[in-house]
């Protein structure tokens, strides 16, 4: 049987995590039922393939903000899916959906409406907003149930990979916090007025009052190249030493990163998602509805930080209690959620014989701890990263190209205008020189006219007086 599992490919390796964090799940949960005679496949969400969709016995989305009508424009892929899907009477299940509708209006609402009306889907799960999905969704027939994000599992599936890290960080007498970096038009995109200018010399800021308390830190990203670039572009501002900085290639080297951060000042939400999963404390600045509803979930609410609070000072404050907090993991309650999900989904959507009863949260993790990530997702995320920034070379190179056009027609425009601005200048002199004469030949009209009156004058007076009269 083929599972086709659609996820969002992106270089912010957040997203990436979503899909290896959720096919490794899905594998536990395939053994859990006693699948074993299964293909896995996976497809860009933004790649829709009607061939690949209409061979599956199941379409399962595996997660993130997909939902909604934002500049992230998904609803059209996600339309074209779900097509082919009633076409051929595929089932279709969203896992751990979560909502950007920053431009849903009255006017276009209908739209999200009419995708959750769809006869192909079988199942819903979101991790977030759950009481939007029901507004969107009335008397639908299956239910909405409240999950988490699958990257929350991140500490077990990739529990051999920060293992020697965890155990370096035990050791250290230093604390590191790392201090997330993302693009500055992320925020003019959500609506809030933080320029890059203002983005980076607030790390700056930080960092050195980070200095001043003697907490080491590090400035990272979640693998965008627009954030890196961002990243990059702070650091030669404001000669910021290359130890300090971390650049990932894959969401293996995220991971990583973070797990070796005593506390994060998260920007992007998938930084704080993935510190959770590793018990690192975090704070958020909310630049979408999404992070307080993250932190609302994981019981510190304070720490979604609003834009009006994005200060030096309340970070440096925030700082100290993340460094102080002794208790913060994942709760296993909420991890389960979401495998009690999939075990429950794939039991209805897909033949088992001899299943078992579903996991308890012990044996889930005793089983991913059995795994490891393959090296092909992180070959895949590096791909993505290559292809992208390749995409996002291209764009500016075709712009650039543009421009180029754009300035040798308008060169030509100029030599067009000097041109006929010369030929205005010599009008203009000429019509100068024409005035001047005319105006010479004008006063001497007037001086010739002035003298004759004054003849004239002359002589009528003469005349009166009689002294033009002959002796």
């Amino acid at each position: 049987m083929r599972i086709l599992t659609v996820a969002f490919f992106d270089d912010n390796f957040g997203d990436m995590l979503i899909r290896t964090c959720f096919l490794q799940l899905t594998k536990v949960a395939l053994k859990n039922l006693n699948i074993s005679d299964y293909e896995l496949d996976v497809m860009p969400l933004k790649k829709p393939n009607e061939e690949q969709v209409a061979a599956a016995d199941l379409v399962i989305f595996a997660g993130g903000g997909l939902f909604g009508l934002s500049y992230l424009g998904f609803a059209g892929f996600i339309e074209r899916i779900l097509d082919t899907a009633d076409a051929h009477r595929i089932p279709v299940v969203f896992s751990s959906l979560g909502i950007n509708n920053m431009d849903a209006t009255e006017e276009n609402e209908n739209r999200l409406i009419q995708i959750l009306k769809r006869p192909s889907i079988k199942a819903i799960s979101v991790r977030e907003h759950a009481d939007i999905f029901e507004h969107y969704a009335p008397g639908h027939p299956y239910e909405i149930r409240p999950v988490c994000d699958p990257v929350v599992w991140a500490g077990a599936i990739y529990a051999a990979d920060i293992a020697s890290i965890l155990a370096e960080k035990a050791e250290r007498k230093t604390p590191v916090v790392g201090l997330n970096v993302v693009r500055g038009g992320l925020f003019k995109d959500n609506g809030i007025d933080w320029t890059l200018t203002k983005e980076e010399q607030y790390l700056y800021d930080l960092s050195q009052r980070l200095e001043e308390k003697e907490i080491d830190y590090r400035f990272f990203t979640n693998g965008s190249t627009w954030d890196v670039n961002t990243l990059r572009h702070f650091q030669k501002k404001f000669q910021i030493p290359r130890e300090k900085l971390i650049i990932s290639d894959n969401s293996r080297e995220v991971v990583r990163a973070i797990a070796g951060f005593d506390a994060v000042i998260a920007i992007r939400m998938h930084a704080s998602i993935i510190s959770y999963a590793l018990g690192v404390p975090s704070v958020n600045y909310v630049w979408n509805p999404k992070i307080p509803e993250l932190y609302r979930k994981i019981g510190y609410p304070a720490r979604a930080v609003g834009a009006a609070d994005w200060t030096v000072d309340g970070a440096a404050m925030l700082t100290d209690e993340l460094l102080a907090e002794q208790d913060y993991h994942p709760d296993p309650d909420e991890l389960m959620t979401l495998y009690r999900f999939l075990y429950d989904v794939y039991a209805a959507n897909l033949p088992s014989n001899d299943r078992q009863p579903v996991y308890d949260y012990e044996t889930v993790r005793a089983r991913l701890l059995e795994m490891t990530v393959p090296a092909s997702e992180d070959e895949l995320d590096l791909r993505t990263k290559l292809q992208r920034a390749e995409s996002r070379y291209f764009t500016l190179f075709n712009s650039d190209d543009r421009k180029k056009g754009e300035i040798k027609r308008l060169k030509k425009d100029i030599d067009k205008l000097e041109k006929e601005k010369a030929k205005l200048q010599k009008d203009l002199k000429a019509e100068q020189k024409q005035r001047t004469e005319t105006e010479k030949a004008r006063d001497a009209a007037t001086a010739e006219i002035k003298r004759l009156n004054q003849l004239f004058v002359m002589r009528a007076y003469n005349k009166l007086t009689g002294k033009n009269k002959k002796k």
